[in-house]
């Protein structure tokens, strides 16, 4: 593996990159050319497929292990959703981005969104695979498979998932409050979720966990109308 350790590394970077990158162009629609269900569509679909291609380094560097631990941290994961609704409405913003320009807040039942009721459910269905099945790989790959344990040096690809130095829990920290608009909520979320893994030591407890708080937090804002969460 090691001949190749380039390649894993760029495994775990380049889909949550290209997630990014997409989003500009999400953002701004080309110019107008796109409306934002069919860049966001466009987007997920993208990365999708990258995740697609990349998913047999994931599983080579970190074999897939589905326990109960796993199945505990996924209703933890819905548990949460209180905990990141709640932290959400605390009014502390972070300094790199803003709720309103960070979160598209697009309700595809209003009938400002120009979409018909089955255009609407469809796009919804597409909301929720990027929310609850692309976001949490991608960004569980990037942060814990990747970034937590680079920054702590030396061979880092020999590092188990879960292994926190003072200078990893500062860049959670960082990646939570430049990642996200609600500080507080992802401070406090990341942290319980890396707490849980340093136990576990499965990269994929952390994506069970995600999945769990991003489809809950899906289902919350379907039927309380609170689309700035999203």
């Amino acid at each position: 593996m090691r001949k190749n350790e380039k390649l894993y590394a760029e495994s775990l970077v380049v889909p949550f990159v290209l997630f990014l990158v997409l989003g500009i162009v999400e953002t701004q629609g080309l110019g107008g050319m796109l409306t934002y269900p069919t860049a966001y569509t466009i987007k997920i679909l993208l990365v999708g497929l990258l995740c697609a291609c990349c998913w047999r380094y994931w599983i080579r560097l970190f074999p897939l292990r589905v326990t109960g631990k796993t199945a505990l941290a996924l209703v933890l994961g819905v548990l949460c959703t209180a905990i990141w609704v709640g932290l959400a409405m605390v009014p502390v913003s972070s300094p790199f981005m803003d709720s309103e320009t960070a979160r598209a807040a697009f309700n595809p039942f209003a009938a400002e969104s120009g979409l018909s009721t089955v255009t609407a459910w469809a796009f919804w269905t597409v909301r929720m695979i990027g929310l609850a099945l692309v976001v949490p790989l991608i960004e569980e790959v990037f942060l814990r498979g990747f970034l937590l344990r680079w920054i702590q040096g030396g061979d880092w690809m020999g590092l188990e998932v879960g292994a926190m130095t003072g200078l990893a829990w500062g860049a959670l920290v960082f990646y939570a409050v430049v990642t996200h608009p609600e500080i507080i909520a992802a401070i406090v979320w990341f942290s319980l979720v890396t707490l849980y893994v340093q136990k576990t030591r499965n990269l994929w407890d952390a994506v069970a966990f995600h999945i769990g708080t991003n489809a809950g937090l899906g289902v919350w804002v379907l039927f309380s109308g609170q689309w700035g969460l999203l």
